[in-house]
C-alpha cells in the first residue's frame, strides 16, 4: 500500500502527486507542470498530513490482520465549495 497526496496547482491548474515512502521534507515541492513552488515553511504540514493518513491506515489494516477490528481505508481530500454555495451543517 501507498499513501499518496493529490496536489493540485492553482496556477495552472493541473494536479501531481506526493507520496509518504519517499517525502523529503527539505527538497522543494515544485509543480510538474510550470515550475511554482510550495514556500518551504508548509513542508511540515504536508509531512504531517502524509504521515498521519499513513499511520492510520497502517493501524486499522494491522488490527484487521489480526482479526480484531472490520478494515476500514483513509483518503483524505480537499474540495473547493464557493462560500455563497456552501451548506452549514450546524443545528438550526
Amino acid at each position: 500500500m501507498a499513501t499518496r497526496m493529490t496536489v493540485r496547482c492553482k496556477n495552472c491548474d493541473n494536479e501531481f502527486y506526493l507520496f509518504w515512502h519517499n517525502y523529503d521534507e527539505h527538497k522543494p515541492v515544485r509543480c510538474e507542470y510550470c515550475d511554482c513552488t510550495i514556500p518551504p515553511e508548509y513542508n511540515e504540514y504536508i509531512k504531517n498530513a502524509l504521515s498521519s493518513v499513513w499511520e492510520a491506515n497502517y493501524k486499522i489494516r494491522s488490527r484487521h490482520d489480526d482479526g480484531l477490528t472490520d478494515w476500514f481505508e483513509f483518503d483524505v481530500a480537499e474540495i473547493h465549495v464557493p462560500n455563497d454555495k456552501f451548506k452549514s451543517f450546524e443545528p438550526e
